[in-house]
């Protein structure tokens, strides 16, 4: 009899001492094998950085320019991409383009290259040129991530969100294309497969 007691009590203090070395805040932490119940430090140094892929400015084709239905863009003017200049970058996921406006009377207003970054919502002007003179393009030499504001007339708000990005991933190339040509429903053609790679 004393043995039995002397057994149940040590088995009760064993069980006791094991549930107080539980995580009281998880009830499943039981339930977790050995590699699930610490916590690991992420080694940042292990995982590719972004880089920009930064390549030759295409020429400007006024010739394959798209309007886009730009609700609040500036004033007066209609905003226009060459549809021929849209690329979608795979290595660092970015939409460049050339973007032209255009007056109410048809007069070309500015023309710049730019690229948006969905993942960060921010743009680029790369270079600018003049319809007087299109194929004569002025590259910049230091251009800055600017960021793409929201309730502004900035039309790359409008840009980012209806045509060329889908949230914080950009659409494939034929994506944006069919973005461009209005044959497009928000959230399809987008490239989440570039995150798997």
């Amino acid at each position: 009899m004393f043995t039995r007691v002397v057994i149940l009590t040590v088995v009760a203090l064993f069980l006791a001492g094991e549930a107080q070395s539980r995580d009281r805040t998880d009830p499943y932490e039981q339930f977790r094998s050995e590699n699930e119940r610490y916590e690991f430090e992420f080694d940042e140094s292990l995982v590719e950085q972004w880089k920009e892929q930064v390549k030759d400015v295409p020429k400007l084709n006024l010739k394959k320019l798209r309007e886009l239905d730009i609700d609040h863009g500036p004033v007066g003017a209609a905003v226009y991409v060459d549809e021929s200049s849209l690329t979608v970058n795979e290595k660092d996921r970015m939409v460049r383009y050339w973007m032209v406006m255009k007056t109410g009377s048809g007069r070309y207003g500015s023309m710049s290259y730019e690229g948006i970054r969905c993942g960060t919502g921010q743009y680029k002007n790369y270079a600018y040129t003049s319809a007087r003179d299109p194929d004569n393009i002025r590259p910049i030499k230091s251009p800055k991530w600017r960021e793409i504001r929201q309730n502004t007339r900035d039309p790359r708000h409008e840009m980012a969100r209806d045509y060329f990005c889908a949230g914080v991933i950009p659409r494939t190339q034929a994506g944006v294309i069919k973005a461009v040509r209005g044959h497009v429903a928000p959230w399809e053609d987008t490239s989440a497969d570039l995150l798997k790679r």
